[in-house]
């Protein structure tokens, strides 16, 4: 079964509603992108193999010796990166991030090679203070960290400087690259990145109307307030700077794991190769059993106690026999994840949002693996009850995806609760869908309110939603 469902309002201040087509920021999650930009060029022969020793070609300031301080005979390749085994740490990430008020922060490749390297008397080396202890590449090892993702894009980045004809535009950067080999062939038109001076590329966003695809969901301060700034960080492809939408994000995904012939069928593949079972306790995430290439693979048995617990009478379909894989990101403002998981061969992927009043430490991503929880168990059990037989029309844009899109908005408090989240505040409003799409159960008993906007899904068909609930 395939559904949208839009929570909340999008601008609190002016109390237009959220739509399915607001823009969250994509925080740490932005990383799928250059997982995916990375594989393909490794596939090409462009970047060398996944358990090589990264060149020091592609390395900031072409340093030849990166490599943990502690452990000087292991190389630091491109699977220890994508896999966050590679010990680097987020040390002083987050002194590089300023308001955008206060100006332009620097350029990416600059802040890769102060950031990752050091000088001695005039040369130059991999930085001694950006390290854990832990020794790279082990089971032990795993640590997400968003300073893997910057050098993986400052790699990329540096493949195209070496070879620009992989970019046919003008811009001959790891960027340009995204642009042209993921956003623009996948029409992920609602995709994009601030610039450094944290401003929004208006030239590629509609406009005439309140909301409209592209818009971004206005954060709110932790007193309420709408706030007129923001942060911005020069490490674009790591946080802060990407934002995206649920629909987006559905596309990806389904070009990524669902579409055997797909543009990125082969990258998604290799994503999920060779998970390494993580047993580094104090750094799993939450339901974390695996780490692959940019993916987690999570525990059912951890996603059904979240919404259902000890109810009796109540059974969850999933269980740690589903191969359950994807990944969260979450910021001061919004959380997102992308799951997916594959019964008789049919695979389905939700994706999910939550945006929330700002707050000064992370909220639990426990609240984006329940709601993906409720959506995978019900695909478990659609199968189960159709003998495994897919019962999708080959014809629908978004065939395969759940496409749960529970997108809060900022005025909500939530807190799960037994089987779900109860919302404390705004009356919700369904998402315009594609026709003929039956919608996933929400998370709790609710009274919708009539869709009053028009379709926004263009030629993807005429708005409609059939909810049912408890």
């Amino acid at each position: 079964e395939k559904a949208t469902i839009s929570l909340g309002v999008a601008d609190l201040a002016n109390s237009y509603k959220l739509w399915q087509d607001q823009a969250f920021r994509m925080n740490s999650g932005s990383d799928l992108l250059f997982t995916a930009a990375a594989l393909k060029l490794v596939a090409a022969g462009v970047l060398p193999s996944l358990t090589t020793a990264i060149p020091a070609a592609f390395l900031p300031r072409g340093v030849t010796n990166f490599y943990n301080p502690s452990y000087t005979s292991i190389s630091i390749t491109l699977e220890m990166l994508m896999r966050h085994t590679s010990t680097l740490t987020d040390t002083n990430f987050d002194s590089y991030r300023q308001a955008a008020s206060s100006g332009s922060v620097a350029n990416f490749v600059t802040f890769c090679e102060t950031y990752f390297t050091t000088s001695s008397s005039g040369s130059y080396s991999a930085a001694q203070n950006i390290w854990s202890t832990l020794t790279p590449g082990s089971a032990t090892s795993f640590a997400y960290a968003r300073t893997n993702t910057a050098l993986l894009a400052y790699i990329v980045n540096a493949a195209i400087l070496g070879t620009p004809t992989l970019v046919t535009g003008t811009t001959k950067d790891v960027a340009g690259y995204i642009q042209e080999q993921i956003i623009a062939p996948l029409g992920l038109s609602s995709t994009f990145r601030k610039g450094t001076d944290g401003a929004f590329p208006t030239t590629s966003l509609p406009s005439g109307e309140p909301i409209y695809t592209g818009l971004p969901v206005v954060d709110i301060s932790s007193a309420g307030a709408v706030k007129t700034d923001s942060y911005i960080h020069p490490a674009y492809p790591a946080d802060y700077m990407f934002y995206s939408t649920t629909e987006n994000l559905a596309r990806l995904a389904r070009s990524l794991f669902i579409e055997t012939n797909g543009l990125f069928a082969a990258p998604g593949a290799q994503m999920k190769l060779s998970p390494l079972v993580v047993t580094s306790s104090s750094s799993v995430r939450l339901g974390q059993l695996m780490q692959s290439y940019g993916l987690t693979y999570y525990s059912g048995n951890y996603l059904c106690n979240l919404v259902y617990g000890s109810m009796s009478g109540i059974t969850c379909a999933l269980t740690d026999s589903h191969t359950i894989w994807g990944s969260y990101a979450v910021g001061l403002q919004n959380m997102w994840g992308y799951f997916c998981i594959t019964v008789s061969s049919v695979t389905t992927c939700t994706t999910v949002m939550l945006h929330y009043y700002e707050t000064s430490t992370a909220r639990s991503p426990n609240l984006i693996l329940g709601a993906a929880a409720l959506s995978l168990s019900d695909a478990v059990s659609s199968s189960s009850s159709s003998g495994g037989q897919s019962s999708q029309s080959s014809t629908t844009y978004d065939e395969g995806l759940t496409g749960l899109w529970v997108a809060l908005g900022v005025c909500l408090v939530i807190v799960f609760v037994l089987a779900a989240a109860y919302f404390t505040e705004y009356i919700v409003q369904p998402a315009p869908v594609p026709s003929g799409i039956v919608a996933a159960p929400p998370p709790i008993p609710q009274a919708y309110g009539h869709l009053e906007q028009p379709n926004v899904m263009g030629n993807y068909g005429d708005s409609g939603m059939s909810f049912y609930h408890d």
